[in-house]
C-alpha cells in the first residue's frame, strides 16, 4: 500500500513509520526540515517536500497514494486553524470517484473526560480538553466524510520506556533531582508503548471499516503514584513523591500540560476485539 506520512520524524510517526515497513509498505514522508528528510532518507522512504500549514503546496500528489496517516500537529497558537485547513485539503485531494481512499487521523485520551473508575470507551460522549475541542471535531469530520475511507485512533500517553514511565516524569526528575507527579496521587493514566501504537496504525490501516474510532491504551488505567516510585527507585532516590500542581507544570513545560490532570480509565476493548491488536 502506498501510503504518505504526516509527522513521521516524530515520536510516534518514527515507530508507525518503521512498522509499516518492515509489513511491506511504500512510504512518503512530508518533510519540511533537512532533519526529518535525513530520517525519510535513512528509512529508504521517498521524501515529500512541504509543509502541514501550506498543504496547497503539496496535496495534488495525493492522487498517488493509497493512504494518508496523519500525526502531525505543531502545537503554535493557531494549530486549530492550520489542521482545519489540512484536514479539508486531505479529504479533497484523497476523493476519488474511483476508489475510497484512507485517512487516519490521531485523537487521543485526552478527547475524553475525567472517569477514573468508569472505563472510557467508544461510545463515552467527548469532553476535549479546551484546548483541544478542535481535534475532537476533526476526528469527527474524517471519520464521518463520505470522500474517504476515514478512521480515528485515540493513544492514551504515550511511552517508550521499559516501565511505561511517561517522558514528562522523566524530564523533571532530570531537570530538579527529585521525583514529583502532578496534581494528587490517586491520579490514574493510560499508556501505551509507541511501538505498540505502531502496531495499532497498521492493523486500522489494514482492516478498520470505515468510520470507526478506537482507544488505544496497552495498561488501561495505570496509578501515576507507582510510576513515580519506580522512577524514584531507578535512580536510588528518596521515594518520598513529591505533588505539584497543573499549574507548576503548564507554566514550566506548556498549556498542554493541563491533560496531565485528567484521572481516566481508557478502555482498549474495542480494537482488540475488532482488529486483534
Amino acid at each position: 500500500m502506498k501510503t504518505l506520512i504526516l509527522g513521521g520524524s516524530g515520536f510516534i510517526g518514527s515507530a508507525v513509520c518503521t512498522e509499516l515497513q518492515q509489513r511491506g509498505a511504500e512510504l512518503s514522508l512530508l518533510c519540511r526540515s533537512p532533519r526529518s528528510t535525513m530520517q525519510a532518507e535513512n528509512l529508504g522512504a521517498t521524501v515529500i517536500r512541504g509543509d502541514i500549514s501550506a498543504p496547497m503546496a503539496w496535496c495534488k500528489q495525493l492522487a498517488q497514494y493509497d493512504a494518508v496517516i496523519h500525526m502531525a500537529c505543531g502545537f503554535d497558537h493557531n494549530m486549530a486553524e492550520i489542521d482545519k485547513n489540512l484536514i479539508q485539503a486531505l479529504i479533497t485531494g484523497l476523493s476519488s470517484k474511483y476508489r475510497q481512499r484512507s485517512l487516519l487521523y490521531t485523537g487521543g485520551t485526552w478527547c475524553y473526560p475525567n472517569s477514573p473508575k468508569a472505563p472510557l470507551n467508544e461510545q463515552t460522549p467527548f469532553s476535549p480538553l479546551p484546548m483541544f475541542a478542535w481535534l475532537q471535531q476533526h476526528s469527527q469530520q474524517v471519520c464521518n466524510s463520505e470522500a474517504v475511507r476515514g478512521i480515528c485512533l485515540h493513544p492514551g500517553i504515550v511511552t517508550d520506556d521499559p516501565d511505561h514511565i511517561p517522558e514528562l516524569l522523566k524530564q523533571e526528575f532530570a531537570s530538579t533531582g527529585r521525583v514529583a507527579m502532578p496534581c494528587t496521587n490517586d491520579l490514574i493514566w493510560p499508556l501505551v508503548d509507541r511501538q505498540r501504537l505502531a502496531k495499532a496504525y497498521y492493523l486500522a490501516l489494514d482492516r478498520a471499516p470505515a468510520g470507526e474510532h478506537y482507544n488505544v491504551a496497552e495498561i488501561e488505567a495505570q496509578p501515576v503514584f507507582e510510576l513515580a516510585k519506580k522512577l524514584a527507585q531507578r535512580h536510588a532516590v528518596d521515594t518520598d513523591i513529591e505533588i505539584k500542581t497543573i499549574d507548576y507544570w503548564t507554566q514550566k513545560y506548556g498549556a498542554y500540560c493541563q491533560g496531565f490532570e485528567r484521572s481516566q480509565n481508557l478502555s482498549s476493548a474495542k480494537i482488540r476485539d475488532h482488529l486483534g491488536w
